[in-house]
């Protein structure tokens, strides 16, 4: 597998639910599918070099939950500081890129706890990220 192929499936799905101890989850908000694949993410399947010119990354871009769009609005790739088609190199410097999602949840049960799950397709194997921070 190229190194592109294995930078670019990063994020595959993203949701956050409610639920406790006893009872089954529900899911409040998702982005994407839990399919093993990119599929209905902006830049899908192969497009990951065009995540600069599609201006994703940025501090003031946001996905609004029941508003914007996965297929153009929430890339399937985030890249690193070694990644540069991302942005970064020699003369751009090390750039972080951020992806920030905003929602809104209309009432809190009183019981149940919160769980944010994000599940990861892949890293770069050649420059594995030493964490991932949530």
């Amino acid at each position: 597998m190229s190194i592109a192929n294995r930078v670019v499936n990063l994020f595959a799905f993203l949701f956050l639910c409610i639920g406790s101890a006893f009872s089954q989850s529900t899911v409040i908000w998702k982005i994407g599918e839990n399919d093993s694949t990119p599929s209905g993410m902006a830049l899908a399947p192969d497009q990951f070099s065009r995540f600069v010119e599609d201006d994703f990354g940025y501090e003031d871009r946001f996905f609004l939950i029941g508003h914007s769009n996965p297929q153009t609005e929430w890339p399937y790739v985030l890249p690193g500081p070694a990644n540069g088609w991302g942005g970064t190199g020699n003369t751009a410097g090390i750039r972080s890129h951020v992806l920030t999602v905003k929602f809104e949840v209309e009432s809190k049960p009183a019981t149940g706890s919160w769980q944010l799950l994000i599940d990861v397709l892949e890293t770069d194997s050649a420059a594995t990220p030493l964490r991932l921070r949530c």
